[in-house]
């Protein structure tokens, strides 16, 4: 079993190996072995410290390529799929983020594996993330017409090392057009078959209105025709 003094040094010289941009990191030998070393050092620093030093080297990592469609319509019945593509290996870790427009606030985001095919995030939306080769395939949840906006896929690969980052040019997703003028085209049926009821209404009681005075009309005179009768 490693000793303290070794798994210390050994942190030590991988953390510094990723200060100056990962050449001491690399001439270890057994670097996959350090991740679950680290998870016992709570003493000399945290997972969360270890990673700010890793992201530090960001002027010196390979930016990871990252491609989405500039366009997605969807239908105002379904959930938009979202592709986000990426030139990662497989068996890697890596950490999807969903930004949306110019602020681009941050609406889901999610690690995921090769060996975990699908996983739920949540944030501002819930969605869905699905482990595709060379992609990961993101299902938005609650999707609406108030929500049309450009979406960023950002992916970072979290492991293995080196650490590297990516941001798509973004996707529109939009509703289909004819799917925005049914609400409306529903609400004008629905309002001239009201309408045309309502009309049959009033036409049906004025109809009965006429008869009934019609009838008083026709009975009155013979009442005032007919000659009194005289006793015997």
């Amino acid at each position: 079993m490693m000793s303290w003094r070794s798994r210390e040094s050994k942190i030590k010289t991988w953390v510094e190996g990723v200060r100056e941009g990962f050449s001491t990191w690399r001439d270890l030998a057994d670097w996959k072995a350090l991740p679950g070393d680290m998870m016992g050092v709570s003493t000399l620093m945290t997972l969360e410290q270890v990673l700010d030093n890793y992201r530090l080297s960001a002027d010196k990592f390979e930016e990871l390529k990252v491609t989405q469609p500039g366009l997605l319509e969807v239908s105002s019945t379904k959930k938009p799929t979202l592709d986000c593509t990426h030139d990662c290996e497989d068996d890697v870790e890596l950490k999807l983020t969903i930004l949306k427009g110019k602020d681009k606030t941050t609406v889901c985001s999610g690690t995921i594996i090769s060996s975990n095919q699908s996983i739920d995030a949540r944030g501002l939306f819930h969605c869905q993330m699905k482990w595709l080769p060379n992609k990961i395939s993101v299902i938005i949840y609650g999707f609406n017409s108030s929500l049309v906006n450009n979406y960023f896929c950002k992916i970072e690969k979290m492991y293995p090392p080196p650490y590297q980052c990516g941001v798509g040019d973004g996707t529109v997703i939009y509703i289909n057009s004819e799917d925005r003028k049914c609400p409306l085209f529903l609400f004008i049926l629905v309002v001239g078959i009201l309408g045309f009821l309502l009309l049959l209404s009033v036409a049906y009681i004025f109809v009965l209105i006429i008869k009934s005075k019609t009838k008083k009309t026709n009975v009155n005179p013979v009442y005032e025709q007919m000659a009194p009768t005289r006793g015997r």
